[in-house]
């Protein structure tokens, strides 16, 4: 019998270490493209302060290095730039800027937290059940292109990943350790990025309505010092942000709008963007599948997950219906849940044939390595890298003493990057709109005057942004002359009026 079983788990090593072999390779292909691929905004706004920061670890004092510090000055403070440093660090002992370095850094961590999933999963329902649980989070195709991303979201689902794990031991052992482990890795996953703080609350929560969690709440010391560990590293990056650093002062606005609620195209919105996520398919397998789970405080835990994304949705219902990777943390509960299914799956199919089990091994196997070509498809469509040629000529249109304003791709990013020039940048239709939506006052005359007045040229590469802004190209015709244009951008003069 120990024979067997000291079988079962070599194979089952084995099988983890090819999955996870396999989870790699297919996020390796195409790494070198331009980031471009998945929110540009987002990676480019850590892209541009890690560059900085290499360029400060070195030394350097040169034109680039100044630009490149400044420019990192210049992004605003949204939460601990710990992705930026880690890649800064990678640059630093690279001894290059090489932005396959932080999606490999960004992929790694969606590695790592395919262990503690594992290891919750085999823990609660079975070793070929938590495989099933695993290769989904691993080769679901938005997990795959998304986990490559510049952007601190796969550390922030490692950190939940194992905030879910400790708990889980936790309500088991009832250890120090693990309360140790929870309060730590529930903390980190808040520091990393807020928005972490509905789905620890809820896991949280979901943790303490187990009978006996909720009955030792207020006098077992191990519950405190975790609710201490998970709250106090945020405190003390909020003191920071607000009262010494004063970057996070201008974060708070323009997030609530509880007047959203009532516009049936917000829920709409809402699930269109969920579904851009995961299908509706298996979101409905993985919500099955956790009220399946044998365990009560595994489904306490999940239940209260998705409650705490629920609530999620409704404190910032801009943001979850447009920024799809504020849905990214799903992939995990849904891996999770579905553990719970294929158990069931998995037990019945004992009582089969050998042939059927394999068959049934098969149809898995199949299923996932489709969906690993299909993201290897969706990654292999459009070659960025070109992308960084015209930014380049972009840059060059300028001296450094030029104030250029910008109706740009990605909020004149990519001309800062690949450029070297820090634009103005002109708001979007949607900008403007977001802004109205919170009660502010917008006068597009307004606009003219203060975002051009001391400025020397205005770019335009955004040409569908344009389209949508008639009255804008009208006040350059009117105020301005173009002294440069091609099929792909127009330059504007602003110190000139054309006759």
């Amino acid at each position: 019998m120990q024979v067997a079983s000291h079988k079962k788990n070599i194979f089952y090593i084995l099988l983890v270490i090819l999955i996870l072999s396999a989870g790699l390779l297919i996020r390796l292909y195409d790494i070198s493209d331009a980031p471009l691929d998945f929110h540009p905004t987002r990676q480019l706004h850590s892209a541009l302060m890690a560059r900085g920061m290499y360029y400060r670890l070195t030394g350097a004092t040169g034109w680039q290095a100044q630009t490149a510090i400044q420019q990192w000055k210049l992004e605003g403070l949204i939460e601990p730039p710990v992705m930026e440093w880690l890649a800064a660090l990678g640059y630093w002992a690279s001894g290059v800027v090489d932005l396959r370095i932080p999606r490999l850094i960004a992929a790694l961590f969606w590695l790592l937290a395919a262990i503690p999933l594992l290891r919750a999963v085999e823990a609660e329902n079975s070793w070929k059940a938590a495989l099933v649980g695993a290769a989904f989070f691993l080769f679901y195709p938005y997990g795959i292109i998304a986990s490559r991303s510049f952007q601190p979201e796969t550390l922030l689902v490692l950190f939940l990943a194992l905030f879910l794990l400790a708990l889980l031991q936790w309500d088991k052992e009832r250890s120090w350790k693990w309360a140790i482990w929870a309060g730590l890795a529930g903390g980190l996953a808040i520091l990393i990025k807020t928005v972490a703080a509905f789905f620890v609350a809820g896991v949280g929560v979901g943790w303490l309505l187990s009978a006996k969690n909720w009955e030792t709440v207020f006098k077992d010391k191990k519950i405190w010092t975790a609710f201490l560990l998970i709250i106090l590293p945020y405190i003390l990056y909020l003191i920071y942000g607000l009262f010494i650093n004063k970057g996070l002062s201008g974060q708070f606005s323009l997030r609530f709008f509880p007047n959203m609620w009532k516009d049936i195209t917000f829920y709409l919105r809402w699930l269109s963007n969920l579904r851009r996520v995961i299908s509706v398919e298996w979101l409905v397998l993985g919500l099955l599948g956790t009220f399946l789970l044998d365990n009560k405080t595994a489904r306490n835990l999940l239940v209260g997950a998705w409650i705490g994304y629920i609530l999620l949705g409704f404190v910032l219902p801009y943001h979850i219906s447009t920024h799809d990777y504020y849905h990214l943390p799903l992939l995990l509960l849904v891996a999770f849940g579905i553990s719970g299914l294929f158990r069931l799956v998995f037990q019945h199919g004992e009582q089969l044939g050998e042939l059927l089990r394999w068959l049934i091994g098969a149809t898995i196997l199949f299923l996932f390595a489709v969906y690993a070509m299909d993201a290897r498809s969706e990654m292999k469509k459009v070659d960025y890298m070109p992308q960084i040629a015209f930014w380049e000529k972009m840059g060059a249109l300028f001296s450094a003493d030029d104030k250029v304003v910008a109706l740009s791709q990605d909020y004149g990013n990519r001309l800062a990057y690949w450029g070297w020039l820090t634009p103005r940048n002109w708001p979007s239709m949607d900008d403007i709109a977001l802004r109205q939506e919170a009660g502010q006052a917008v006068n597009l005359e307004d606009y003219f005057q203060d975002y051009t007045s001391g400025y020397d040229y205005f770019l335009i590469t955004d040409f569908e942004e344009y389209a949508r802004q008639p009255q804008l190209e009208q006040w350059l015709q009117m105020n301005s002359a173009i002294i440069s244009s091609d099929p792909a951008y127009i330059l504007y003069d602003l110190t000139a009026t054309e006759e």
